[in-house]
């Protein structure tokens, strides 16, 4: 089992790219034009009690946490494709396999493979 960690993931997400990759899944374009008002011209700041507040800042990537499943999800939707047939993969962050120990080595180069892939 390789867990790969999407550190800050939700932080890096293009808007652009996510609204790409969601249009042709059939939702209509009013849904769309709603679900990505929340993600364009969100201004962002830091508050303390009710007294001090930093500058506030347009945020031009992330995903707000609540919105994760419509606009994350889809984005890595497409991380199968990069495995070979014997890795699964789960939920966003776990690449797995089952074998034998007389099949350690060939899995050990698979699941390097299924990484490098990861990785491009």
């Amino acid at each position: 089992m390789v867990l790969a960690n999407f550190s800050k993931a939700l932080d890096t997400v293009c808007f652009k790219t996510v609204i790409k990759m969601i249009s042709p899944l059939g939702f209509s374009k009013d849904f769309l034009v709603w679900k990505t008002s929340y993600l364009f011209e969100r201004i962002h700041f830091v508050q303390i009690d009710d007294s001090r507040k930093s500058s506030s800042a347009l945020a031009e990537f992330g995903i707000p946490q609540l919105h994760k499943v419509p606009f994350f999800n889809p984005f890595v939707a497409d991380l199968q494709d990069c495995f070979l047939p014997t890795a699964h993969y789960a939920d966003n962050a776990t690449i797995y396999t089952g074998f034998s120990v007389p099949q350690i080595p060939a899995q050990v180069s698979t699941s390097n493979e299924s990484l490098s892939n990861l990785c491009t």
